[in-house]
């Protein structure tokens, strides 16, 4: 087998694509993580003045187990944690006599398939590796 400019050229088409497809598979777990998590925050409403208009109140005692969980992770780790979709709602807690306002953030428009951000890159390195496979064997120099 000759090694010919279509070899190199098919090096590259396989770099490009495997890279490509890398992207687009980051991509998509990024896109899965950001539909299965959000950002808790709670803070104390007595320290920090803040407003509970809007919100509902209750106590650490009506919250499930696994909202307890939550709660306490994000108090001992300076009031913000990250946690899994509808671990707990917004509302403002009252816990060891002291008020908390919990508020959850979230990413939307999370789409692991989008078309652009995903499957172009999925599909185009892939396509780019196919060939690139194909080139990398080289042509005959002197057909």
């Amino acid at each position: 087998m000759a090694v010919t400019r279509w070899t190199y050229l098919g090096l590259t088409l396989l770099l490009v694509g495997f890279l490509t497809t890398g992207v687009g598979a980051a991509t998509h777990l990024h896109e899965q993580q950001c539909q299965a998590v959000q950002f808790v925050s709670v803070s104390d409403v007595t320290a920090t003045n803040a407003s509970t208009d809007g919100y509902s109140t209750g106590s650490y005692e009506d919250l499930s187990v696994d909202e307890q969980t939550v709660f306490r992770s994000a108090l001992a780790d300076d009031g913000q944690v990250l946690t899994a979709r509808d671990a707990i709602d917004e509302q403002v807690v009252t816990y060891e006599g002291d008020r908390y306002l919990v508020r959850i953030r979230s990413d939307g428009g999370c789409t692991p398939w989008h078309p652009t951000r995903v499957v172009a890159p999925l599909g185009g390195g892939l396509g780019l590796v196919l060939v690139g496979g194909a080139l990398t064997r080289g042509r005959d120099p002197n057909p």
